[in-house]
């Protein structure tokens, strides 16, 4: 007897535990805005669609001030948008009463908020064990930038693909510091948070299951958790190796289409991408060139927009002004492409005549170079 009330005790603890992390309580952020007398600043969340999170999402600043209240479940990391066109660098706002100063010539340094537990532990903890990597992946950016200039846009494959790997390993680097920041603090939300925005923008890693894994189960129980579970899933199917997880659309002319087994060829190119994405349109011309020259031995391009609903006139008018020839499809508001963890724009995969995903985000040079050894 003694022993079943101890468990049941032990439970209903455990279930007290996870009411009280799931319950919203209220915080109040005051804020100083130096260099703006008057203006509009918007916060926006990295879980921006959680509807747990109860708060007015803009606001006046007057004589410098501001002001944001509401009701939270959990700790949540966000930024501000200034005038709707300046950003700030990410902070961690949490319950309580919290006090924030930003100036407008700084809006990029590290922001310091008093009453804030977990943006003191992201600046202090988490910050100081990243901070050398975000460096070399600032600095590989910077290179990779100069050296498309020297190249005139077109890098060669060799270059391209040494590129890659530099950044693939200093990827691997920052997802690691990740995991052992979760694994030494399983219940800390910031470990939470960057979990989810890695997963969300740069799309799956098997590195993030594991840290994912790590993570305590009240977090990962919660929406935002559920969210995240719901992309390692989606994200896990389009993995080179796996067959391509074809979803429903709508071509150019508004017919669904569902099936693309007739659509595969010997190779065919899967591009998803946007009418306001400029790196998007940027390939365009490369990949025309390279659809001139292997479309008749072998190959094909699948394109899938994901422009929202009221963007269709734009989509449709882009298609008009590039003459693109392969076929066109459109995910509307990306309500497919975005459970597989698809955020990125352009992302593509090459696939094998029988929808095998072999290849993914080649840049068009490496793409070409591809096709050359094996058409």
């Amino acid at each position: 007897m003694w022993k079943s009330n101890r468990i049941f005790l032990l439970i209903t603890l455990f279930h007290l535990q996870i009411s009280s992390l799931a319950q919203s309580k209220p915080f109040l952020l005051n804020g100083t805005l130096k260099g703006i007398q008057n203006g509009s600043i918007a916060i926006h969340l990295i879980d921006d669609n959680n509807q747990k999170f109860q708060l007015v999402k803009e606001a006046i600043v007057k004589k410098e001030k501001f002001q944001f209240t509401g009701t939270i479940p959990f700790p949540f990391k966000a930024y501000f948008i200034i005038n709707d066109s300046l950003s700030t660098s990410e902070f961690y706002i949490d319950y309580g009463k919290q006090e924030i100063f930003l100036n407008i010539d700084s809006l990029q340094n590290e922001i310091k908020i008093t009453g804030s537990k977990s943006n003191q532990e992201y600046i202090n903890n988490y910050k100081k064990q990243i901070n050398p990597f975000d460096h070399s992946m600032d600095n590989w950016y910077n290179d990779y930038w100069q050296l498309l200039a020297k190249y005139n846009q077109k890098l060669p494959v060799e270059i391209e693909d040494s590129m890659q790997q530099i950044s693939n390993s200093i990827i691997y680097k920052i997802d690691s510091v990740n995991l052992h920041y979760i694994k030494r603090n399983p219940l800390s939300y910031v470990g939470f948070w960057e979990i989810y925005q890695k997963i969300y923008n740069n799309g799956y890693r098997p590195i993030f299951d594991s840290s994912f894994r790590l993570l305590d189960r009240r977090l990962k129980s919660s929406s935002s958790g559920i969210f995240i579970k719901k992309l390692l899933e989606g994200g896990k199917q389009i993995q080179i190796g796996n067959k391509f997880p074809f979803f429903e659309c709508v071509d150019s002319s508004g017919s669904v289409i569902n099936n693309y087994n007739s659509k595969l060829k010997q190779f065919t190119l899967i591009d998803f991408w946007f009418s306001y994405c400029s790196p998007c349109i940027s390939q365009f011309n490369g990949l025309k060139k390279i659809y001139a020259e292997y479309k008749g031995k072998g190959f094909e391009i699948l394109s899938i927009s994901v422009d929202k609903k009221e963007n269709k006139m734009n989509w449709e008018n882009v298609l008009n002004k590039y003459q693109l020839e392969w076929p066109q499809y459109w995910d509307q508001d990306q309500k497919q492409s975005s459970k597989l963890a698809i955020n990125i724009f352009p992302t593509n995969f090459l696939l094998d005549k029988n929808g095998k995903i072999i290849a993914k985000n080649l840049m068009p040079n490496q793409l070409s170079y591809f096709l050359s050894k094996h058409l």
